[in-house]
């Protein structure tokens, strides 16, 4: 009878425990391969969670959207806010349909659509009602600015769209544009000049006049070099020179107005905005003024009065009191 023994294919229960590396020692080469091995199924072990990991995100995210697209469809389409146009046609505009998915449709999508085709709209919110309700609430624009036409007058708002060309009336605190050449206008588009940089800076001062909050602006004029001024309430003219600081310019201005209307709130005039940082008030009819040998100036070299003797109203815009003339 043989001796010899029979082999087996049970591993060994014995560990091999790779000694602690030693700054300055070597390992030996099963030593390295042994650390080696070993990485290389670590890192393959975390790349098979990651991808598993994904592949399940991947399929709970088509599970769920596969789960709304198809019990969850549009039953019911409401219009609620401003009364602006009849719900049938905002509801046509908007693309949305009964029986589509409840999420066919998203907000952005909703306010890049009805306020181009539906000027009167300034902006929409969209709410969904699950199961298969959606909400449009829709909110006004009005005109601040208006230019006349042989057929009317073109209405603009406050980020320069065109929102009507055939108005038939002008509603209070609208400013009549004069001196402005004007491009083809579409209800819906933004407003264009024949002059590209006056449109721009149009829409700056539009801006910076709704961002300063200053009411009661009756006219905007342009000239030909794209300078602006305005007129308040029909009785102040306010001269903004260029563009530049605009904002500022106009926080000044209705500062200034402000002080005026609480000083005398029927008084008719010129603020002059164009020399920074000044705000320069004169009372009555502006008038072609050229420097003679003894006008008045005040310590800042600021002319007080004109050639005619008349006072300026320097404002000092940090001061709470109530405007005083200077003289030397």
């Amino acid at each position: 009878m043989s001796n010899r023994k029979k082999k087996t294919n049970k591993r060994s229960d014995t560990k091999i425990i790779p000694p602690k590396k030693n700054k300055g020692v070597s390992l030996s080469r099963d030593e390295e391969r042994y650390i080696k091995k070993k990485k290389i199924k670590r890192k393959r072990r975390i790349k098979k969670f990651l991808i598993g990991s994904a592949v399940s995100a991947v399929i709970v995210a088509a599970s769920v959207l596969l789960v709304l697209t198809v019990f969850f469809k549009i039953e019911k389409i409401e219009i609620k806010g401003a009364k602006l146009y009849e719900n049938k046609v905002i509801t046509d505009e908007s693309g949305a349909q009964i029986g589509e998915s409840i999420f066919s449709v998203t907000e952005d999508e909703l306010n890049e659509i009805l306020p181009v085709k539906l000027p009167l709209i300034k902006n929409v919110k969209l709410e969904r009602k699950l199961p298969g309700t959606i909400i449009i609430e829709v909110y006004a624009t009005r005109e601040v600015a208006a230019f006349q036409s042989k057929d009317g007058y073109i209405l603009v708002d406050d980020i320069g769209k065109v929102i009507d060309t055939k108005g038939e009336m002008l509603r209070e605190n609208v400013a009549v544009v004069n001196g402005a050449k004007l491009d083809k206008c579409v209800a819906g588009k933004q407003i264009k000049f024949k002059n590209t940089k006056h449109t721009d800076n149009f829409l700056i001062v539009l801006a910076a006049m709704r961002d300063s909050g200053l009411k009661g602006i009756t006219q905007i004029s342009v000239s030909e070099k794209g300078e602006f001024s305005l007129i308040y309430q029909n009785r102040i003219k306010i001269k903004l020179g260029s563009t530049e600081n605009i904002a500022d310019k106009l926080d000044r201005c209705k500062h200034a107005l402000d002080k005026e209307n609480e000083y005398n709130p029927y008084s008719e005039g010129i603020l002059d905005l164009s020399v920074e940082p000044e705000a320069i008030f004169s009372p009555g009819e502006e008038k072609d003024i050229t420097l003679a040998p003894g006008y008045i100036s005040d310590r800042n070299d600021n002319i007080v009065t004109d050639e005619y003797g008349e006072l300026l109203t320097v404002y000092n815009l940090d001061s709470t009191e109530k405007p005083q003339s200077e003289e030397n």
